[in-house]
């Protein structure tokens, strides 16, 4: 499986993003930039808000050119916000040219780069990418072993053996049932196979604002997709998922 990540620079910054681009690309990042990915009549907002929503990781370079531009702060401001409010994506700074860092990653580790070394610089993001997801598939075993669901089989390399899912839309209205609880439709797709899965947060769930657990607590804060990000690393994800005050459970019927 590539790693989809979103890379945002300044156009100034060109002549170090384009090799670093080409670099991650060899070692198997999916990398999104705009000059490849944008066509013309897109909405430029639209297409990079999307975009960046739909990546794994966000790598930032952060350069003089870069704090000075609107549309580089604004793809910052977004992949922060869902990154804190959502979980949904991670941000791998990289700096230029000594530059300050933003106060809304001041605290996060970054690559210290130099312009005439962007194969260094994508050899640290790689490592941090690969570091990044094994503490995620760590996570994605912890919840499946947690609610007693065997995991799929795995191949020689300990990659799962049914290809990933990709979360499509959600989270999407579900029609209200005699179940205490509230409901939020993801659809998911894989080669052109659509399930629909539901999490399901219980009304003490809800109600709770203290003792939860913690996969719990971003299921609240995400609406599930924390929940569905999981699931989707796996090969038979369930259609309904239920977290309660006591953690999260597979396959609810009732």
């Amino acid at each position: 499986m590539q790693t989809k990540a979103f890379l945002s620079y300044s156009h100034e910054d060109k002549g170090f993003a384009h090799p670093l681009y080409e670099e991650l690309i060899r070692l198997g990042v999916d990398v999104w930039i705009d000059e490849v990915e944008l066509l013309v009549g897109d909405s430029m907002i639209a297409k990079i808000s999307e975009s960046i929503a739909d990546n794994d990781f966000v790598i930032a370079i952060v350069s003089p050119a870069s704090l000075a531009a609107p549309w580089c702060q604004k793809e910052l401001a977004i992949a922060t916000t869902l990154g804190i409010n959502e979980k949904r994506v991670k941000v791998l700074p990289v700096r230029l040219d000594s530059a300050q860092m933003p106060p809304s990653i001041i605290g996060s580790k970054y690559v210290d780069a130099d312009r005439s070394a962007p194969e260094e610089a994508a050899e640290e993001l790689a490592v941090a990418i690969n570091r990044h997801l094994e503490l995620m598939s760590t996570d994605v075993q912890r919840l499946i072993a947690s609610t007693g669901t065997p995991p799929p089989e795995a191949s020689t390399s300990g990659a799962w053996s049914g290809l990933p899912w990709t979360i499509e839309r959600g989270p999407l209205a579900v029609a209200p049932t005699g179940r205490d609880a509230e409901g939020y439709g993801w659809e998911i797709q894989r080669q052109g196979e659509g399930r629909r899965v539901i999490v399901w947060i219980s009304g003490s769930a809800m109600a709770s604002t203290t003792g939860l657990p913690d996969e719990v607590i971003q299921a609240k804060a995400t609406r599930g997709r924390s929940v569905v990000e999981r699931l989707v690393m796996t090969d038979d994800p369930p259609t309904e998922v239920l977290a309660a005050t006591y953690g999260i459970r597979l396959g609810v019927t009732s």
